[in-house]
């Protein structure tokens, strides 16, 4: 043949070895892709699952830079070459970005946060209460126990009952209220009644036994009671966190007014905050009874000793009684 044909020859030839497939790098790409995303979405639940997104992210990072490196440099910098790089490492960010914002709590407020209730002071003995009468929950804390630090947690399963967490305080105040169109720096102990006006309550839930693989330190059949109290000049909103293996714990705010009125729950007002649960509706069935469901990555009632805190949001209503 003549020259031609060895061109033709040479154009059907396959690549040198020198040369990557163009299939190569997409299959590597894939698979960085999908490994981190993987450990990404098996991290969410964990207990650092922040910093174990962080750290899934920078591998998407750095795999979609090193590919894309690796694939223009052995491409002989071809321009067409950096620009499927550089699509490549924007999609690996981006994918980044959007699989870490539609997971992960965002910081800065009750509603987002675990554990961001504004820091208050211990409760005092002269606010204990024991089980309520015929008049109804009217405030207080309870019961009297024993109480542990962050360095030092229970060896048992215990709710709210560490004295010195960094981010709440003491947590056997753990309910506050306040006005619902207010701003988060308003919750305390009590609040003004204003006939027809909706209230916000905030409750905190925190196993606060110690950090181990015992089975026996998880807290089960985990429930929230909301707790309110009969038409008065002064009435009192809580809650109790109940366990089948763990003490019954209580705290309550007040809202207080001249004339005698009456506090009633929102329906469809609550919703859960853990790291797993970002929000979610707490259903209404038993909430004012025995107590709804509570957990840490589904409503199971399971509350293990660490990584699992979060908080209760819901919403009452006062009307006038008179």
């Amino acid at each position: 043949m003549g020259v031609m044909g060895q061109q033709e020859r040479r154009g059907n030839s396959s690549p040198s070895e020198g040369e990557p497939s163009s299939a190569a790098p997409w299959f590597v790409a894939a698979s960085i892709f999908g490994a981190s995303a993987a450990l990404m979405v098996a991290a969410i639940d964990t207990a650092d699952a922040r910093w174990a997104q962080i750290t899934a992210c920078l591998l998407i990072a750095v795999g979609a830079l090193a590919f894309f490196l690796v694939y223009w440099l052995r491409r002989n910098r071809k321009s067409g070459d950096m620009l499927t790089g550089g699509v490549v490492v924007l999609v690996a960010i981006a994918t980044c970005v959007v699989l870490i914002a539609g997971k992960t709590p965002s910081s800065g407020s009750p509603e987002s946060t675990p554990n961001t209730k504004p820091s208050a002071s211990g409760p005092s003995t002269d606010d204990y209460q024991g089980p309520w009468g015929a008049a109804g929950y009217q405030g207080g804390w309870g019961p009297e126990r024993d109480t542990f630090t962050m360095n030092m947690p229970a060896p048992y399963p215990a709710f709210n009952s560490i004295t010195d967490n960094p981010r709440h305080g003491d947590e056997r105040n753990f309910v506050q209220i306040k006005r619902a169109t207010a701003g988060n720096k308003t919750y305390g102990e009590d609040v003004a009644f204003e006939a027809g006006k909706q209230y916000e309550v905030y409750a905190l839930f925190s196993n606060d036994a110690m950090e181990t693989k015992d089975p026996s330190l998880i807290a089960r059949d985990v429930r929230l009671k909301l707790l309110l109290g009969k038409p008065a000049t002064e009435v009192g909103v809580g809650a109790m966190v109940t366990s089948a293996n763990a003490e019954d714990v209580w705290d309550g705010s007040h809202v207080a007014g001249d004339s005698k009125f009456s506090i009633t729950y929102v329906k469809g007002s609550a919703r859960i905050y853990t790291l797993s649960l970002n929000g979610a509706p707490l259903p209404d069935k038993d909430l004012l009874t025995s107590g709804a469901m509570l957990g840490c990555k589904r409503l199971d009632g399971v509350i293990p000793p660490a990584g699992c805190s979060g908080y209760v949001t819901l919403r009452v209503v006062a009307r006038s009684a008179e």
